[in-house]
């Protein structure tokens, strides 16, 4: 009985996690997708109050080809990267809970060296990067 009960719980898991990925991915679309056509409205008018001497000295080709680079790089920011550091940062806080629900003095010890590492990473990063190379060689 016992065995029913957590395959249930596991497939209701999977199940609405699936579901919060779908509205999730939707949701970050359908934002990114305003957030493009408002930059490009902004560059659109933008590029009505140049002179005509901005345009005489520049192909037009080369300025629309710059404008929409741009503008397909900041969408895949909000896509893709944003999606995955938002991502990160809710599991990294769920599995900080649940390390400190199963053994909180290991939960403090892996908090402290990762508070170290972090400090050494901003604090000397320079060096802190070069050290992680040489090891990794």
């Amino acid at each position: 009985m016992q065995r029913m009960a957590l395959s249930v719980l596991v497939l209701a898991t999977v199940l609405v996690t699936a579901s919060i990925q779908l509205i999730q991915g939707y949701l970050m679309s359908h934002m990114a997708s305003m957030v493009s056509f408002d930059i490009r409205q902004g560059l659109f008018r933008h590029l009505q109050r140049l002179s005509l001497k901005f345009f005489a000295a520049r192909n037009s080709g080369t300025i629309l080809e710059r404008l929409n680079t741009d503008v397909v790089q900041i969408q895949t920011v909000l896509t893709n990267q944003l999606v995955t550091i938002v991502f990160s940062t809710v599991q990294v806080l769920f599995l900080t809970a649940a390390v400190f629900i199963i053994n909180w003095q290991l939960a403090l010890l892996i908090c402290g060296l990762v508070t170290v590492k972090i400090i050494f990473a901003i604090c000397i990063p320079g060096q802190f990067y070069l050290c992680t190379v040489r090891e990794d060689r």
